[in-house]
């Protein structure tokens, strides 16, 4: 048996890991075209419904254009539709953003690019030249734009001139790679690109090295400032200009996922002594800084000598940084800003010129509290930095996500709001209104756009709801349904999940859902199992490594559930995830099958004993292990590889699975669905198995409108079909 297995693992790896090999693609189109062939061909004339519903809603000039302000008057915003599949960058004034039909100027055409070049660039950001707000140059002037060839996450960078709208000539150019860009100032940059030397990239495919590259020479020649080893996953550098008249520099070595070393300086030309320190903070600490202060969120717990013992990990904390640098790691006038209850945690902070805004969930529900800066010319004797204010506002399921207007000048956000049937809204608010929580009628909001509901929402409710995990653990998962559904087991159901990377699932409006599913009669839950976010770092590290099981049997545990309630049964029941979520949903598939009736896996990693030589897999020892250590291989994780689960646990059954991957993925290997899918068919489960691999886009769908039109629908006629009998 055993022999059987290495001969079958060697087999399968020789020529299904070859993303572009022959073979390979030959299998891959024969078994994509088989299961339009079997599930339905979205795009057959008279049958196009769904998929010209959801082209339509894509391409949809009604979407909100969220902007970020750049420059002094500018407000830019990317845009597809129709006529732009690959998008445009265009910017417009605050004035014309706040009528209903904005005046907008294009700076940057992807599809003319493509055309012009005879390539298939994907638009994937810009990195904005930022000189501090006591520059005499013009802001907004100078960026790099990245543009991702078929939506890779590998990248080339190019400078671009904002005011003139060209890529600067003869400007800094980095080829694709998985490159790492910051500004230092306007004629050098920081740069960690594999440039062709040895050495110049990490085993996970990140840059090992830092260059600081002068405007007008050969980047080959640049000198290395910094480096890593070939062990860490990546190094950082980058220059900041805090808007209260600060500057740093920071180097950052990250270790892993959750590990960072970091060396900083204050700038003499910000007031600080330009000598480089080593912050003596927790690894997995996450830094940054505000006016005079080092800000860390923790991770774990930190013993600093305190009477009252660590200060928990989750917490903010809150430390100056000449006394702690300069003073051996003084934490006299530390401050923790945020802690931690059990059913809460912090889920992101958005720097304004005076404020910091903690977005927090509770139990998964959405709330905020605000941090004013008090700055040093205005402190009392207590050298206190932080007046803390709570909000008064209960916690809602709607989910926010904000960002800052301009950190520099003022203390607006952009504040996103959306709930599963609320469609999002953005508003442009002042932290004062949040904070008071003045009623509508006597804010000042320059600007309010909401989004088009896209699906009938009227008979349709939302509950959250808590089921106890095999280990007595208390887990939270939202429920999406008709109003007085019969509670008899016939109602089809999704479940989704991620769990792990340290990632929130909170509630959020998708109109794909509610067309393709939620309208049609399906139920759809969504699972807060450990791995993730919702509650702190505790609940993240709850499920690492050997714990892994424990996101499975949380799932489990709701699938369980959903079934015990009658709000489903197992043959009406769906899992879906993608990514990390593939990998859970891969895992729950092979340890109970019985349990569900269709599977979707999207992107997913599945061979957890190859994983770390595939692309970018050895970036993630940190959340899932190392494969090549006996101990962790045999320990715990040949157990949760679903690539090996077939053979060591095999089923005599398992429930229909769609498997969909990119072929241009180059985070998650193609090759993991592959042979998760060979296997399946040379053991005999074909009837039940079904693949679709999407040729164009990168990690996580397609890179255009037609083409996340083709996929979300091939995946929703696969649901219905075996859940909805359609």
């Amino acid at each position: 048996l055993c022999t059987l297995k290495c001969l079958l693992a060697r087999r399968e790896k020789l020529w299904l890991e070859n993303v572009q090999g022959v073979s390979a693609l030959r299998w891959v189109k024969k078994q994509s075209k088989d299961t339009i062939g079997r599930v339905g061909d979205p795009k057959e004339e008279g049958k196009t419904e769904e998929y010209d519903r959801l082209l339509s809603m894509y391409e949809s000039k009604d979407k909100i254009p969220y902007v970020l302000k750049i420059g002094e008057k500018h407000y830019y915003n990317f845009w597809t539709d129709d006529k732009h599949v690959r998008g445009i960058w265009r910017r417009t004034t605050l004035e014309s953003y706040a009528t209903k039909t904005p005046e907008w100027e294009t700076v940057l055409d992807v599809d003319a690019l493509n055309e012009k070049e005879g390539k298939s660039f994907v638009w994937k950001g810009s990195t904005v030249l930022h000189e501090g707000p006591n520059s005499e140059n013009p802001k907004g002037e100078l960026c790099f734009v990245k543009l991702s060839p078929g939506g890779s996450d590998a990248v080339e960078y190019r400078e671009f001139d904002l005011l003139k709208k060209e890529f600067v000539p003869n400007g800094f150019f980095i080829p694709e790679a998985k490159s790492r860009v910051a500004w230092y100032d306007r004629d050098t940059v920081y740069v960690g690109t594999d440039d062709g030397s040895p050495g110049a990239m990490t085993h996970s495919g990140y840059p090992r090295t830092v260059k600081q590259w002068v405007r007008g020479t050969p980047l080959k020649s640049a000198p290395v400032v910094f480096q890593g080893t070939e062990e860490d996953m990546m190094v950082l550098a980058w220059h900041s200009h805090d808007a209260r008249g600060y500057e740093y520099e920071c180097r950052q070595v990250i270790v892993d996922f959750y590990t960072s070393r970091y060396t900083a300086r204050e700038m003499k030309s910000g007031g600080g002594d330009g000598a480089w320190h080593k912050l003596a903070i927790p690894h997995d600490a996450q830094c940054s800084f505000y006016g005079d202060q080092v800000i860390l969120e923790l991770r774990s717990d930190w013993n600093v000598g305190r009477a009252e013992g660590a200060i928990k990990a989750g917490s903010l904390v809150s430390v100056p940084f000449r006394s702690f640098t300069q003073k051996d790691g003084c934490l006299d006038d530390m401050q923790v800003l945020f802690r931690p209850r059990p059913e809460s945690s912090l889920e992101r902070t958005i720097e304004t010129k005076s404020y910091l805004v903690l977005e927090l969930l509770e139990h998964v529900k959405s709330t905020r509290k605000f941090l004013r800066y008090i700055p040093t010319d205005q402190r009392s004797s207590s050298s206190v930095a932080w007046e803390i204010i709570a909000s008064d506002l209960p916690p809602t399921m709607d989910s926010f996500y904000s960002w800052a207007h301009d950190d520099d000048e003022d203390d607006l956000i952009w504040c996103n709001r959306s709930g599963f049937l609320t469609p999002s809204t953005v508003e442009l608010v002042d932290v004062k209104d949040l904070i008071e929580n003045r009623p509508t009628a006597e804010k000042k909001r320059p600007v309010s756009k909401s989004q088009l509901s896209y699906f009938d929402a009227s008979n349709l409710a939302v509950s959250q709801n808590f089921c106890l995990s095999k280990d007595g653990t208390k887990i939270p998962y939202f429920q999406v349904s008709k109003k007085g559904m019969k509670l008899d087991g016939t109602n089809p159901a999704i479940l989704y999940g991620y769990g792990g990377f340290e990632v929130s699932m909170t509630p959020y409006y998708s109109a794909t859902l509610g067309m393709s599913w939620l309208e049609k009669g399906g139920v759809y839950v969504l699972s807060n199992i450990r791995g993730g976010k919702e509650y702190g770092p505790e609940g993240h590290k709850s499920a690492l490594k050997e714990h892994r099981h424990k996101a499975y049997e949380d799932f489990e545990a709701i699938a369980e559930d959903l079934i015990a309630r009658k709000v489903t049964s197992a043959k009406k029941l769906g899992i879906m995830g993608g990514s990390n979520g593939g990998l859970l949903v891969g895992n729950c598939m092979t340890r109970r099958p019985e349990l569900f009736g269709a599977v979707v896996c999207q992107v997913p990693l599945l061979d957890m004993g190859r994983y770390t030589k595939l692309l970018a897999g050895a970036s993630w020892m940190a959340e899932f292990g190392d494969p090549d250590i006996p101990e962790q291989w045999n320990g715990y994780l040949r157990n949760h590889s679903p690539f090996h689960r077939l053979l060591d646990h095999p089923k005599g059954e398992y429930p229909k699975a769609f498997f969909y991957t990119s072929t241009r993925d180059d985070r998650v290997h193609p090759g993991h669905a592959r042979k998760m899918v060979y296997r399946l068919l040379q053991l005999g489960h074909g009837e039940s198995t079904y693949y679709y691999e999407n040729t164009e886009g990168g990690h996580g769908g397609g890179a255009d409108s037609p083409q996340r039109a083709f996929m979300w629908s091939l995946t929703y006629k696969f649901l219905r079909k075996t859940l909805m009998d359609e």
